[in-house]
């Protein structure tokens, strides 16, 4: 290294560095934070650039391993990893001015095999299939449920309808059970975008993706959904199961855009953040909430309510 760059190194940012070292190490070995890795390598990659960064991944990697095997498990290092490389991929698509669409997709993707990979090898170090093991947990789960529900002080037909839909319930989840597994792959990097995309516009910075707001998916995927769905009415087997797990993803995606459609409307109207928020989440935590911004979103591929097809959207505020 070249005293220019020791020079820029040594100039007050060495505690914060530290600092981020420790944070990063404590992201790779506590349970339930390693998804914090994927905003957490935007932030690395914006404050400290590449060079640096770099290596506060490699000094964080060799504190995390100890701090693992003494906290966790050796899979929470390794999940967090996943999670990291979705963070990665999106700070790399982001640098060549993909879209946020095509960051999204990159991340997902990313995520999905890395958790698939480590599930496998999972599933061969134990000799015990980890997927089928998490299949009939969740249906005996469910099951249990149901004759808890039979058995309390409710009315009858209140009984009848809750131990049904539990039923019911635990004969899907062979089905969706690879769409449920996938959706947090989908989730994490389009929180992840939302969270840069905030941050970023409240401190007025230049912006790496367009607003969500005008985010809108290309028109000819509505054409893969109405095929998803002719093969669901029409085969069986295999190729239906594919189809329903993946028209599961598809509506999730069409959600996405429904949600950005409401959120045109609401900042078209100058409705206050807070109130956004509040109407945002009584939406997306009901029942039909996400049905109905899957509709929505899907409706918008032709209805363009937000005339986004008249004009090119700015990459800056």
């Amino acid at each position: 290294m070249n005293s220019l760059a020791v020079g820029r190194m040594d100039n007050g940012k060495l505690p914060l560095i530290f600092r981020d070292i420790v944070v990063l190490s404590l992201l790779f070995a506590l349970p339930l934070t390693g998804l914090l890795l994927t905003p957490a390598a935007l932030y690395l990659h914006s404050r400290h650039g590449l060079f640096t960064g770099k290596r506060m991944l490699l000094c964080a990697a060799c504190l995390a391993v100890p701090l693992t095997l003494w906290l966790s498990s050796l899979s929470t290092l390794v999940l967090s990893v996943a999670f990291l490389a979705a963070g990665l991929v999106l700070a790399a698509s982001a640098s060549r001015g993909d879209g946020p669409l095509l960051s999204l997709a990159k991340a997902a993707l990313t995520l999905a095999a890395l958790s698939a990979a480590l599930l496998l090898a999972e599933s061969l170090l134990t000799g015990q299939n980890i997927y089928q093991a998490l299949v009939v947990f969740l249906q005996s789960a469910l099951r249990e449920a149901a004759q808890y529900a039979a058995g309390g002080g409710v009315s009858a037909e209140t009984q009848a309808m809750v131990t049904e839909t539990l039923n019911q319930a635990a004969r899907l989840v062979p089905l969706v059970l690879p769409a449920i597994m996938l959706i947090p792959a989908l989730l994490v990097p389009f929180a992840t975008i939302l969270l840069c995309n905030a941050i970023e516009n409240l401190c007025g910075l230049e912006r790496r993706w367009i607003d969500f707001r005008l985010w809108r998916l290309p028109d000819f995927l509505v054409w893969l959904v109405i095929a998803l769905v002719a093969v669901c009415r029409l085969l069986d087997g295999l190729p239906a199961l594919v189809a329903i797990n993946a028209l599961i993803l598809a509506s999730l995606a069409y959600a996405m855009q429904g949600l950005a459609a409401v959120k045109f409307f609401f900042d078209s109207r100058r409705m206050p953040m807070a109130a956004q928020f509040i109407l945002i989440f009584l939406v997306v935590s009901q029942s039909f909430g996400l049905m109905a911004l899957a509709i929505l979103g899907l409706i918008e591929v032709w209805a363009d309510f937000r005339r986004l097809g008249r004009r090119k959207p700015q990459t800056k505020p």
